[in-house]
C-alpha cells in the first residue's frame, strides 16, 4: 500500500511540476529566441555567398494560450536560431496561414498579433499605419529585429472564410508593412538578378483554362533559376484528392518549356523531398510542418526523404567549384516551445543544378 501511495504521490508531483512549467510558458511573454545563441558561420563560406530564403507552411492556429503548446513558436525559434547563424534574405509562407477557416474581420487584429507578429517578431516590419495595434506581441528589442520581405500564398483553409483572401491581401499590410501576399492566381517576383519566384494560389486552380496564367508567368520569369511556390504539391503519386490539381500544374510547367528547378509547397504537415519526373524535373520540397504534424500517408513517386516532424526549409543559391546550384536544407524542430533546450537540426539536404538534376548532400552546419 505504501509503495502504491508513493508512486501516486510521485505522479502528482510530476504532474504539478509539468502544469507549473506549462503555465509559466503560457503567460510569460518570452520572444521566440533560442536560449543558446549559435555561432555564426565562418566568413567566406559558400553558404553565405548567395541569396537565401526560409520557407514553411501550415502555420497559424487560433488558440487560447499562445505559448502553451504552440508548435508555431517552436518552429519560429528554429528560424531565429538559423537566421542568427546565417542570415536569410526572405521568408516565404506556403499557405494555410490562418487556421481553421482563414481570417475574419472580427478577429483580424488578434490573429495578426498571435500568428504573425508574435512568432515572426524578428522578421516583421512594424512601421505600417496600424502597427501600433499589434506591436505589443513583439517582445524583441529593435537591435535584435531584422525585417525581411515576407512572401506568402494562400492555402485551402485561407479560402474557407469568404472574406479571408481579401483581408490577407489588403488588410494585413496596414499592420505588417513587409507582408506581401500573392496578387491573384499567379504572381511573378524577381528576388534578385537570376532568381525568379512564381507564387501560385493553387486552391483556385479549378480548370484546364487556368494553366495559361501559370505557364505564361514561368515563361516571363527571367531565370535562369526559377522557384515555384504553391500550397499544394506538384509532385505525382500523392493522395487521389489532390492529383487532378497537381497534374494541371505539371502540364502548365511542361508547356512553359523552361527549367523550374525547385517547387516549394505545404499542405502536408511534415517534411518531404521528391525528385520530380521530367518534364518538369527538379526538386519538390514539402515544408508544411510550420506548426503541427501529420503522419506520412503519401506515396509520391521519386520520394527521396520524408519525416513527420515540425520544421522548415532553407533555400540557398550557392556557387561551389562544380557550378552554381540551389541548395535546400530541411530542418526539424521540437514540437512544442517548452522543449527550449533542443535547437533546430538539419535532417536532409539536396542540391539542384540548372537543368533540374538533383543530388543528396552531406549534412553539415
Amino acid at each position: 500500500m505504501g509503495a502504491v501511495r508513493g508512486r501516486r504521490q510521485g505522479r502528482l508531483v510530476l504532474a504539478g511540476a509539468a502544469a507549473a512549467l506549462a503555465l509559466l510558458v503560457a503567460v510569460y511573454p518570452r520572444p521566440p529566441l533560442p536560449f543558446v545563441l549559435p555561432a555564426p558561420a565562418p566568413e567566406g563560406t559558400a553558404a553565405r555567398a548567395g541569396f537565401a530564403l526560409f520557407a514553411l507552411g501550415d502555420t497559424g492556429a487560433r488558440r487560447a494560450f499562445p505559448s502553451l503548446r504552440a508548435g508555431q513558436l517552436a518552429v519560429a525559434r528554429g528560424l531565429v536560431s538559423e537566421d542568427l547563424r546565417q542570415p536569410a534574405d526572405a521568408l516565404l509562407l506556403l499557405g494555410d496561414n490562418f487556421y481553421p477557416d482563414g481570417l475574419v474581420e472580427g478577429e483580424l487584429v488578434e490573429r495578426i498579433r498571435e500568428n504573425l507578429v508574435r512568432p515572426y517578431c524578428r522578421f516583421v516590419d512594424l512601421s505600417a499605419a496600424r502597427s501600433g495595434e499589434v506591436a505589443g506581441a513583439c517582445g524583441l528589442e529593435p537591435g535584435l529585429r531584422r525585417p525581411l520581405p515576407l512572401h506568402a500564398v494562400l492555402g485551402n483553409h485561407d479560402h474557407d472564410s469568404p472574406e479571408s483572401p481579401e483581408l490577407e491581401r489588403a488588410a494585413i499590410p496596414r499592420y505588417v508593412a513587409n507582408w506581401r501576399l500573392a496578387q491573384g492566381l499567379v504572381e511573378l517576383r524577381e528576388l534578385e538578378p537570376g532568381l525568379s519566384l512564381v507564387l501560385v494560389d493553387s486552391s483556385s486552380l479549378e480548370g484546364e483554362e487556368q494553366r495559361a496564367p501559370l505557364r505564361d508567368a514561368l515563361r516571363r520569369a527571367a531565370g535562369p533559376w526559377r522557384i515555384l511556390a504553391s500550397h499544394h504539391p506538384l509532385a505525382a503519386g500523392g493522395r487521389a484528392e489532390g492529383e487532378a490539381r497537381a497534374a494541371l500544374m505539371r502540364r502548365a510547367v511542361a508547356e512553359a518549356g523552361v527549367a523550374v528547378q525547385l517547387v516549394l509547397s505545404g499542405h502536408r504537415h511534415n517534411l518531404q523531398a521528391i525528385e520530380l519526373e521530367a518534364p518538369p524535373g527538379g526538386l519538390q520540397v514539402i515544408a508544411g510542418g510550420g506548426a503541427r504534424i501529420q503522419p506520412l500517408e503519401d506515396d509520391y513517386r521519386g520520394l527521396r526523404f520524408a519525416l513527420a516532424r515540425t520544421g522548415f526549409a532553407r533555400v540557398e543559391r550557392q556557387s561551389p567549384a562544380g557550378g552554381e546550384v540551389l541548395v535546400v536544407t530541411l530542418y526539424a524542430t521540437p514540437r512544442y516551445p517548452v522543449v527550449f533546450w533542443r535547437a533546430a537540426e538539419p535532417v536532409a539536404r539536396f542540391a539542384v543544378d540548372r537543368l533540374g538534376g538533383v543530388r543528396r548532400e552531406a549534412l553539415r552546419r
